[in-house]
């Protein structure tokens, strides 16, 4: 008989102590995993004899309300590129969930085209467009170019703007006459004009085939063309709006919109410096929401009294008018509104003191009162939801 020998390495036994082991189960084999080029993802096939996970019973439609609840809320929208929050990045977790977020067209309906998403390969990105906007269907859309739109973008969207509800974009005077006669589903529309050149004018607003739109923002737009026969009233179909932000208007002009806009019950107004009250009165029936941004210089101590708003319940406006008696305007148009102010909000200015008498004064006839050390980044026509 052959004596056991240890070692550190390993342990010897005799032949006769030997015996035959039993075989071992072994666990069935996994397929490969798989990568995906076009996604530059990672995505994993289990074998079908395992038994699926839970959450791989759930029946399609269940899934899809789950995705939902990933990618922003409609309207808003997730970068083209970018798979944080993107419908993109749920066709990469297994196949049977690609196939459900490919076929599931109420993911597709929303997209913003951003600026880090323009590259020197005009084809590529232009069917990189088509390819999101395809995949969903005949859904209505939200779309938004963001930075300096460019014109073979413009292009690769026009076929769907039929279909366009939101819609956001920043425009030369070329790109607002490729979208005119385009924009007639759209329900809300922010444009930002911008010039080509330096002294150069605005560009003129091409709005009157939009027969929808009931929130409407507006910056740096020109709205009157002789040459174009454009005048102020006929511009835009003013008396169905909702909401309406006005930046970069001279307040002359805004007066006279104002004068058009009876259905209005939100407002954002960026009020230029040394703008003139000696227009007359301003008087805005279903207003509940004002916002007020104010240039420097501060403005006439009279400012607020040209304004009659009779359903006004919550008011925006910034520390410069602290220092113009905003108690007594404040007052009377208290006195001219039939329900009441609920809420007054001051945004802060570093550079501006902020009179903590002037506050506790207002605090006695405002329900509720805040002071914000910022101003808000999110979209102009988002703060009626935030107001609301």
């Amino acid at each position: 008989m052959i004596a056991q020998f240890e070692c550190p390495q390993r342990s010897w036994r005799s032949p006769s102590s030997l015996q035959p082991s039993k075989p071992r189960s072994v666990s069935p084999i996994r397929k490969p995993r798989n990568y995906d080029p076009t996604l530059h993802l990672v995505t994993i096939d289990l074998d079908q004899s395992q038994q699926p996970s839970p959450v791989h019973r759930l029946p399609p439609e269940v899934v899809t309300e789950i995705f939902l609840q990933y990618i922003p809320h409609y309207p808003h929208r997730p970068r083209l590129r970018d798979f944080e929050e993107s419908p993109l990045a749920l066709t990469g977790i297994c196949g049977r969930w690609r196939k459900i977020a490919l076929s599931s067209p109420i993911l597709w309906k929303a997209v913003e085209i951003a600026e880090s998403a323009y590259t020197t390969d005009e084809d590529r990105l232009t069917q990189l467009i088509k390819m999101f906007l395809n995949r969903s269907g005949s859904s209505t859309l939200s779309i938004e170019l963001a930075g300096p739109a460019r014109n073979y973008l413009v292009g690769a969207i026009l076929p769907y703007m039929n279909r366009v509800e939101h819609f956001k974009t920043s425009a030369t005077q070329s790109i607002l006459a490729a979208l005119e006669g385009k924009l007639t589903e759209v329900i809300t529309l922010e444009i930002s004009g911008y010039t080509t050149g330096f002294g150069a004018s605005y560009p003129v607003a091409l709005l009157k085939n939009t027969s929808k739109v009931q929130f409407l923002s507006l910056d740096s737009i020109s709205l009157i063309s002789r040459e174009m026969h454009i005048s102020l009233q006929g511009a835009v179909p003013w008396n169905q709006l909702h909401s309406l932000a006005l930046t970069s208007f001279a307040f002359q002009t805004c007066y006279r919109i104002l004068q058009y806009t009876p259905n209005l019950s939100f407002c954002w107004l960026e009020i230029p410096a040394n703008a003139s009250t000696n227009t007359g009165s301003i008087w805005l029936p279903h207003l509940k929401a004002l916002v007020l941004e104010i240039s420097l210089p501060p403005l006439p101590d009279v400012f607020l009294d040209m304004f009659t708003l009779p359903a006004l319940e919550r008011l925006q406006t910034e520390t410069h008018l602290l220092q113009w008696n905003l108690r007594d305007q404040l007052q009377g148009l208290l006195e001219r509104s039939r329900y009441g102010l609920k809420e007054l909000r001051i945004v802060a200015e570093s550079t501006v003191m902020k009179p903590q008498m002037v506050l506790d004064d207002l605090q006695s006839i405002v329900p509720h009162m805040e002071v914000v050390d910022y101003k808000p980044t999110s979209s102009k026509l988002a703060w009626p939801e935030r107001l609301a």
